[in-house]
């Protein structure tokens, strides 16, 4: 807090990362010798916020909070396979590794007390999505059917929230909002 008008805020955000995926395979291009390969690993990402807060009077503040995206490398991870046992000693499960970046985002927040016990509030949130354009598996050894991989063409997304808080009395409230939300 800088003082009663202003605030700001800096920090970084550190996870272990999780991945699951699994990916159907087209064994020999026939449709009765399908399988399915499982991937799972796990990484760790970094990433920074930075924080600003503005209450230009009692009545009315406003937020803005920015996430930088998040590079996530996984360097040990491994695989199983579903295939049809004729096939399976070709499919053995083996390490992989893989990187991708979660996005980043910018939000703001805007609230205002219409009166003394109805707080409205407003939220944009901007999401990133385009710097995950894909996933792509690194096997040792490759496998053909496994060299391949969907682009994910994802767009930026924007949500819009709106909301309120009405003080019914000291100690109880009433809440209620919606949103609007897109997918990448």
């Amino acid at each position: 807090r800088i003082n009663d008008q202003w605030g700001i805020g800096m920090g970084s955000s550190a996870g272990i990362v999780t991945l699951y995926s699994r990916r159907a395979i087209d064994i020999d291009g026939l449709q009765n010798s399908r399988g399915s390969v499982r991937f799972s690993g796990q990484g760790t990402a970094l990433g920074l916020n930075l924080g600003l807060f503005y209450k230009p009077d009692p009545n009315l503040s406003f937020g803005l909070n920015i996430r930088t995206p998040m590079p996530v490398s996984i360097s040990e991870g491994q695989t199983t396979f579903e295939v049809p046992l004729s096939r399976a000693e070709e499919y053995l499960p083996r390490p992989f590794s893989t990187s991708f970046t979660l996005p980043g985002e910018i939000n703001l927040g805007l609230g205002y007390y219409a009166e003394e016990r109805l707080l409205l509030t407003f939220d944009l949130n901007l999401i990133f999505w385009q710097s995950w354009d894909s996933l792509k598996f690194d096997l040792m050894p490759d496998i053909a059917e496994l060299t391949s991989y969907p682009e994910r063409n994802w767009q930026n997304t924007s949500h819009l929230r709106g909301g309120f808080e009405y003080a019914l009395t000291d100690k109880v409230s009433l809440r209620g909002g919606a949103f609007y939300e897109q997918s990448p």
